[in-house]
């Protein structure tokens, strides 16, 4: 169990801290504009969007050994592209597209190593489920985002002031050749998988698979991300655009979620709504009034806080069984990603103010209340109470 939790935890922090390396070193060579980060994160959500569905596709396609001879063997053809360093050739000319430039920059120097470590997380949960049939995965999702989390705190304060540009890439590599004697150890456990844990796993009870379940956690993946990055673009707006006011939003989401999946007594609904109707007034405030600025980001990271717990607690609470696990993570970066596309590209072009906040923290309300008439597999229940039903949108009114 040590090996995946080392696994994990390492791929999430590699995959965090390799996004503000590239993006650091390739800045000065673009003129230092906000399209070259903005590139970048785009490049680095497609990746990881890819490799959520490498991960999922791999499962379906191969029995657990053949999917870690596949996933050892991409690993160890990725060390040809070592070290992510970009060379000096990489400099664009006079008259060349940047994002033509960017992506392919990306693609050759970090687009291998990041698509393989961004299929990890639900990888190595999918083979933690057939050796340990008994145990939830969905914990080691908690130690991921904690992974990145550390990831992303640690390059401002530790990594960027310590190290030079080529020291960082250079660190970063040696991280990745210890990724892949973490997933070797992984890999050992799972060849060494018995056939009676196997027949175990195959004659457990199978769960009745519900239709457009999914429709659901994808709207609740992409509502999370909505928030965060519209709560994100409002306080730039508000207070300032600074560094610090992208890096507290993204701790806040990446911790919504460690604190939904480490522990399902955490979330409690009796507890989570109506903390969610009680911050809506101090936002209320927020928005008629000029506080003083601690005041502002105290507001906003409570009203984030608490939307993505509802977000993520009842995401938790209709994942699927673990066969379906891969499948389940797939539209979770699917919702994330689409969440990107409506602040970012649908937005700024059909609104004319910053709205998005308001329409997230509204479609949050709507999502609660959905939840609250489905069951934990999927279910609507039955009968369908409708007196609940009349004093919720009574409640939304």
């Amino acid at each position: 169990m040590l090996s995946f939790i080392i696994s994990i935890f390492v791929s999430a922090f590699l995959l965090f801290q390799v996004q503000p390396i590239i993006a650091r070193y390739i800045l000065p060579w673009y003129g230092s504009t906000p399209a070259v980060w903005t590139t970048c994160m785009l490049f680095f959500q497609v990746g990881l969007l890819f490799g959520y569905a490498y991960a999922h596709l791999l499962t379906k396609i191969a029995k657990p050994k053949h999917q870690a001879l596949i996933h050892l063997i991409l690993l160890f053809l990725s060390i040809l592209s070592l070290p992510i360093t970009p060379d000096d050739s990489w400099k664009p000319m006079a008259g060349q597209s940047p994002f033509m430039s960017i992506i392919t920059l990306l693609i050759t120097t970090v687009g291998i190593p990041y698509f393989l470590i961004a299929s990890s997380s639900p990888l190595f949960q999918h083979w933690f489920s057939r050796i340990y049939p008994d145990r939830s995965p969905y914990r080691l999702y908690a130690l991921s985002n904690a992974g990145s989390l550390l990831g992303l705190f640690t390059y401002p304060f530790l990594v960027e002031p310590l190290l030079t540009l080529k020291d960082q890439t250079l660190s970063w590599t040696v991280g990745y050749g210890f990724y892949i004697v973490a997933c070797l150890w992984c890999a050992f456990f799972l060849f060494r998988m018995t056939s009676h844990k196997s027949k175990k796993l195959i004659e457990r009870k199978k769960e009745e698979k519900v239709a457009f379940e999914w429709v659901l956690w994808l709207l609740l993946a992409a509502c999370g991300s909505t928030l965060f990055l519209a709560v994100t673009n409002q306080m730039c707006q508000d207070i300032a655009v600074v560094p610090f006011l992208w890096i507290i939003p993204l701790s806040i989401y990446l911790l919504s979620y460690i604190f939904c999946f480490n522990n399902p007594r955490w979330y409690r609904r009796s507890f989570w709504i109506p903390v969610l109707v009680v911050v809506m007034f101090p936002f209320v405030y927020l928005l008629t009034r000029d506080p003083d600025i601690r005041l502002q980001i105290l507001i906003y990271c409570v009203v984030l806080f608490s939307c993505c717990v509802i977000c993520h607690g009842e995401l938790y609470r209709l994942k699927p069984p673990n066969s379906r696990l891969t499948f389940f993570y797939l539209i979770i970066t699917l919702g994330g990603a689409f969440g990107g596309f409506l602040v970012n590209i649908a937005a700024p072009l059909t609104l004319k103010g910053y709205w998005e906040l308001h329409g997230s923290l509204i479609f949050t309300v709507v999502l609660a209340g959905i939840c609250i008439f489905v069951r934990r597999n999927g279910k609507v229940k039955t009968p369908f109470p409708r007196k609940r039903a009349i004093l919720w949108v009574a409640a939304v009114i």
